[in-house]
């Protein structure tokens, strides 16, 4: 073994007996990677069980780690049935000098079909491609290498487009293999001419079958569906397509991505409603995602303990048509209070209130078990010609600041889960990651407030 110590891990042990295993180099840290593992045929399993945590493992696995460099196959590739999918080769050099590679792909051809290559490769390096579909060990010959030498960053080298030609079953999947022949096996080559020994990794492409919009699965595209996108961008399951299925509620990854961008944000809730009203959001971008995305952004105040204070949350579109809007804020429980009453029965907290917003969803979710976010908007125009948020003014919160023994830092702050994201009237989703901005004061009143931007 090339790593003397490893600490296999069960996890689910199926009715045939065999169960899935996970390597460890320690008791906390995963296996670093990528390796391939090889179960000898015929071979006696010395010694028949490991002790690990007082626990008896009757698995032992050899790892044959063949050098650093790996050509490979990412995880989580999705293709929607009778649509076209890229997927990568990606090559991790493991600080390693690679210079020339050379490898053949197999794939699976009863739900594949090959329809082109590229080798999105910087000057120096170029290369060559044969197709051969009757070689079914290795339908796609490539060949890498810079002229003058020297030697490949890690990256894609190559993106295979293929034609995904199977119908899963409805709600259900289907997984094509993409990957390495071994007649002839990947070879790699560095800048003085001396072989390199290297490792491929194979991987699937997840087909699966759906409606664009149709978020419940129900085969058709409601109102109804705006609702269940709704609860799927709250039920903490992220915001990547095929994730859909898990949280709380189990969406459709087709249904869900109505904009067909593999994310699940605010702008499948825009071209869902498109959707629902005749229209469709395909073919409908903007031509305009180099600009600076929109942002949101919590203003900073100062208040004393068992102050009652608004706390305002603004918009700037920087430019953008934007109709809709999903974000989630995180309440830090020990340092304000957040009054849920709603006197007027409107089924909003009366501690809310919005500025002059277009369309008329407004709806506002608290969940105090949420530590990660407890307070959910989701705002928008949904109509068939929808209006759009002009900048100032998003909503404003009534919280009491709460007797805190030191200094308030981020008392309210946006959660990345879900990230705050907006929807275009043509359809787009617009998101980005929160980033932190801190205001000081000199007056020795506390710091309530931080400002947070979504760039």
């Amino acid at each position: 073994m090339t790593d003397p110590v490893l600490y296999p891990t069960l996890g689910t042990t199926y009715a045939d007996g065999y169960p899935d295993v996970f390597l460890r180099t320690d008791s906390a840290a995963p296996l670093e990677g990528p390796f391939t593992f090889s179960f000898l045929s015929g071979e006696a399993i010395t010694p028949d069980f490991v002790s690990v945590a007082g626990e008896a493992v009757g698995l032992r696995c050899l790892a044959d780690v063949v050098g650093n460099a790996t050509l490979f196959v990412p995880a989580g590739i999705g293709a929607v049935g009778g649509a076209q999918v890229e997927v990568p080769i990606e090559l991790d050099t493991g600080g390693d000098d690679v210079a020339a590679i050379a490898f053949s792909v197999d794939y699976d051809e009863a739900c594949l079909a090959f329809e082109g290559i590229d080798l999105p490769l910087p000057s120096p390096f170029t290369g060559t491609v044969s197709v051969d579909q009757d070689d079914h060990d290795g339908e796609i010959d490539v060949t890498l290498f810079s002229i003058p030498v020297t030697s490949f960053p890690d990256g894609p080298v190559a993106v295979i487009t293929f034609l995904a030609t199977c119908a899963p079953p409805a709600g259900g999947s289907l997984f094509a293999a993409v990957g390495f022949s071994q007649d002839p096996a990947a070879t790699f080559g560095d800048s003085l001419g001396v072989d390199v020994p290297g490792n491929t990794l194979d991987d699937e492409v997840e087909i699966v079958s759906g409606v664009r919009g149709d978020c419940n699965s129900n085969g058709v595209v409601t109102a109804a569906d705006l609702s269940s996108l709704v609860l799927e961008l709250f039920d903490e399951d992220g915001d990547r397509w095929l994730d859909v299925r898990g949280g709380s509620f189990a969406g459709d990854p087709v249904g869900c991505d109505a904009n067909a961008e593999e994310i699940v944000n605010s702008g499948d809730l825009s071209c869902t409603s498109l959707i629902i009203f005749g229209d469709d959001c395909a073919n409908r971008r903007s031509g305009t995602a180099s600009r600076e995305r929109p942002w949101l952004s919590v203003e900073t105040l100062e208040a004393v303990p068992g102050e009652t204070v608004l706390v305002p949350v603004r918009f700037n579109a920087r430019g953008w048509d934007v109709n809709t809007a999903v974000f989630s804020l995180d309440l830090r429980a020990d340092l304000v209070q957040f009054d849920t009453t709603d006197a007027d029965g409107d089924g909003i907290p009366d501690a809310v209130r919005f500025g002059e917003l277009p369309g008329t969803l407004r709806a506002v979710f608290f969940d105090p078990e949420d530590t990660d976010g407890e307070l959910d908007f989701v705002l928008g125009d949904l109509s068939a010609s929808p209006g759009v948020f002009g900048d100032g003014l998003l909503v404003e919160l009534e919280l009491e600041l709460l007797s805190p023994g030191a200094t308030i830092l981020d008392a309210a702050v946006f959660s990345p889960e879900p990230r705050p994201s907006f929807g275009t009237p043509a359809g787009e989703g617009l998101s980005g990651d929160v980033v932190l901005f801190v205001d000081d004061f000199e007056s020795g009143g506390f710091e309530a407030w931080s400002r947070l931007v979504n760039p």
